[in-house]
């Protein structure tokens, strides 16, 4: 009598443009992690688009691991939705005295490499080599389903107050879901 779709998201990885790479890889599950560790060979380079709380703990992770990790992030601080100029000055020093590199205001151009990305394009021209990308640039709701089925979708499954589609017996719930024009992950 009624469907829930609780189709949750995926890693935010193109999937087509000069971004989109073999060997370019999102982290979402333990597949993807188990992914990362396999690559992630002390000394290796390491790029992770995204300085949000994934894009941090990984570096934190890889740096660890002995990799050389640079972190870029497109404003001029530091999980700026979450943390205050002080605090984000404060975890920067941190990501320094571990060995992480923070490149801001860094707009990623394209993905460079043929088989195997070699290093990441900045919009002014800079290649920051590396034997390892990683996007930590959030997620995509899994809609398609409901695209599919006719159910109103924008980035989500848009839902009432109620988790209800346009349809009185459809429900959708978790990460698939937009209310009010908002996803929460």
């Amino acid at each position: 009598d009624l469907l829930v779709l609780a189709t949750g998201s995926r890693p935010n990885v193109p999937t087509s443009g000069p971004l989109a790479k073999p060997g370019a890889l999102g982290l979402r599950n333990r597949g993807d992690a188990k992914r990362i560790q396999g690559l992630a060979a002390p000394g290796a380079r390491v790029v992770i688009q995204g300085a949000g709380l994934l894009g941090i703990e990984l570096a934190d992770a890889l740096s660890t691991r002995g990799c050389a990790v640079t972190i870029l992030q497109r404003s001029k601080r530091l999980m700026g939705k979450q943390l205050d100029a002080k605090a984000s000055a404060y975890l920067h020093s941190h990501l320094e005295d571990r060995g992480i590199t923070v490149r801001y205001d860094a707009n990623l151009l394209a993905l460079v490499g043929d088989r195997e990305v070699t290093g990441a394009m900045l919009d002014e021209g800079e290649v920051v080599p590396c034997e390892l990308f990683v996007f930590a640039t959030g997620t995509v709701p899994n809609a398609e389903l409901a695209r599919a089925a006719g159910l109103a979708c924008a980035k989500g499954i848009t839902v009432d107050q109620h988790l209800r589609t346009a349809d009185p017996h459809v429900f959708a719930i978790g990460e698939c879901a937009e209310i009010g024009g908002q996803l929460y992950g």
